[in-house]
């Protein structure tokens, strides 16, 4: 709330705010909040069904009579050191272009594409809307020139693939964006465009990041055809951390230290390609599996499974030593013990 009055204020347009809108019912009473904090800018507050509750992510949209339609983030999310520039290095674009706020949104596969669209068509701000999203065959809503380099990426797939790798970060935002400038809104880049949860580490922060890296590593494949056999070999490694994150056993110091020589060996191939038009990928591609192995390093402090894992298997190897010796000293009784029974008479054979 106090951030959105901030990013408001900050603003240098004269034009009155005709609209506020906001997603996730969580933020009805913040919209509450901001209209009695702005009644002379606000005519109509909008929020979305309850049921449009995207992890834990909130935004809010603010549309003015200009024509600019402004998004914002909630107080618990904090913007990254440098993000909104390096945002639009990784674009190559400027902030007069750029036009994206970006947010960690997490979009849930069974929620249609254009929930979101749909309720500003019906408020009047957008023509109504053709189709449930997008398809195989007509992915247009990735054309803009800030969505272009995702385009690729999901020529081919399903919608629910499509859905489960757009589930980090900028699904939600940039579907709203593409269609708002569709409809002839300006969309401005805040200074919090993207930000980092302050939020208890989840394996969905892990998979998300996961989609992530497929991403990075699709991109650098088909545009950077020399580092092939690297994205291969990122490829492995990508799915070599999933099964050490779900185990609860066999967790150990070694394991983190060999994630920590894969990446550094990573980061030294890259090197290489950091002069390349697509540098940014191999930094971002980077920063990302790294940011997977921190993730994997405080799951693993958080739950304190190192330490239970290893009680656990010293427990299993005491009891099999205690079950070894315990059947190893029956067998020595046994073979040790008289056989006190009634002797049989041999009968010689005829």
């Amino acid at each position: 709330m106090r951030r959105t009055l901030a990013s408001l204020a900050a603003q240098t347009t004269d034009a009155p705010i005709e609209v506020l809108l906001m997603v996730d019912e969580h933020l009805r009473d913040d919209a509450v909040q901001c209209a009695k904090a702005l009644p002379s800018l606000l005519s109509r507050v909008l929020t979305w069904p309850e049921h449009f509750s995207i992890g834990r992510a909130r935004n809010t949209a603010v549309a003015n009579a200009g024509g600019e339609i402004l998004l914002f983030l909630p107080d618990y999310i904090e913007p990254a050191p440098g993000a909104l520039q390096a945002h639009l290095d990784y674009h190559d674009c400027t902030a007069m272009d750029a036009c994206a706020a970006v947010s960690t949104v997490r979009f849930e596969p069974e929620i249609p594409e254009r929930v979101l669209c749909r309720a500003l068509a019906a408020a009047g701000f957008l023509p109504p809307l053709e189709g449930v999203g997008p398809s195989v065959r007509g992915i247009e809503f990735l054309t803009s020139p800030v969505l272009s380099l995702r385009k690729s990426a999901f020529l081919g797939k399903t919608r629910l693939a499509f859905a489960e790798d757009l589930d980090t970060e900028w699904a939600v935002d940039r579907e709203l964006y593409f269609q708002l400038q569709r409809a002839g809104y300006r969309v401005p880049l805040l200074p919090n465009a993207q930000c980092s949860f302050r939020e208890p580490i989840s394996f969905a922060d892990f998979s998300s990041l996961h989609s992530a890296i497929t991403y990075d590593l699709y991109v650098l494949a088909e545009r950077m055809p020399e580092c092939a056999a690297l994205c291969s070999t990122m490829k492995a490694f990508r799915l070599e951390l999933l099964p050490y994150w779900e185990s609860s056993v066999a967790r150990d110091t070694a394991v983190v230290e060999e994630l920590v020589r894969q990446i550094e060996a990573v980061e030294n191939d890259l090197a290489q390609f950091h002069t390349h038009r697509y540098a940014a990928h191999s930094q971002r591609l980077i920063a990302r599996v790294a940011e997977c192995l921190l993730l994997y390093a405080e799951h693993a402090r958080q739950y304190d499974l190192i330490c239970l894992a290893r009680a656990a298997q010293e427990e299993r190897a005491l009891q099999r030593s205690i079950d070894v010796e315990h059947t190893e000293g029956e067998q020595r009784a046994s073979e040790q013990t008289p056989n006190t029974g009634p002797t049989e008479k041999k009968v010689p054979l005829q």
